[in-house]
């Protein structure tokens, strides 16, 4: 569990570890400051309040990565952000070394020690940007997890699933995205040169309905944010 002022701010670049693979092998994609800004500030125009009490979860990725880093930086009085992440090169920035792809992962990361210390069952939001290939699973389990929003940093064509992707598309035509943010094509990659067109997701949780809590609209303008 990171806040603004435990000083765990000192690396750069927000990432994801592919689950299954072993840590010389595991990728790390990353998400920079600038869409983190673009991010908050669609929150900000959905009226999403930001400036009080708020837990968050990076499922994957670590303290030291720009999700968590951006959240500490600026709300770092009020923000509280647990962290995941598979890497064992990792394990002293993240509070739990889990794979978020497994369906036990909800339960699991509850028991852990930092969230049995907290006290919560659930987070307000997870916010993260997954390996891509394990991208449904993990989104399933974190609809479970968050209390009002789940928001994803996906490649957009999560929204074309192909003739084999039967599981995706029917997902997405059951539980759409709320709000949609395509950014410019960056390059994700730190050890290769990989340039994708990618965009945040935002999923309103199935329990945002049954909670009260003006600081999480649970309807959202049904927009799409075009940033270049």
């Amino acid at each position: 569990m990171s806040r603004g002022k435990s000083g765990l701010l000192q690396s750069s670049s927000s990432s994801s570890c592919i689950t299954g693979k072993s840590a010389p092998e595991m990728e790390r994609y990353k998400t920079s400051t600038n869409a983190m800004r673009i991010l908050v500030e669609v929150l900000t125009i959905q009226g999403i309040v930001l400036c009080e009490q708020i837990y968050i979860a990076d499922i994957c990725g670590t303290s030291t990565d720009a999700i968590a880093k951006y959240f500490l930086l600026n709300y770092g009085e009020v923000a509280t952000v647990f962290t995941n992440d598979l890497n064992p090169h990792l394990a002293n920035f993240t509070d739990t070394r889990l794979d978020a792809a497994l369906p036990t992962f909800p339960e699991n990361f509850v028991a852990s020690p930092v969230m049995q210390q907290s006290g919560l069952t659930q987070v307000d939001m997870i916010i993260t940007s997954p390996p891509y290939s394990q991208t449904l699973p993990i989104l399933l389990n974190a609809l479970k997890m968050a209390k009002f929003y789940v928001i994803m940093k996906l490649p957009l064509s999560f929204l074309s699933p192909g003739p084999h992707g039967t599981e995706r598309r029917e997902f997405l035509m059951s539980t759409p995205p709320a709000c949609i943010i395509p950014m410019s094509r960056t390059d994700i990659s730190e050890n290769y040169s990989i340039s994708v067109d990618e965009a945040w997701f935002i999923w309103i949780s199935p329990l945002a309905a049954s909670l009260s809590d003006n600081r999480f609209p649970v309807q959202l303008r049904q927009l799409i944010f075009h940033y270049i």
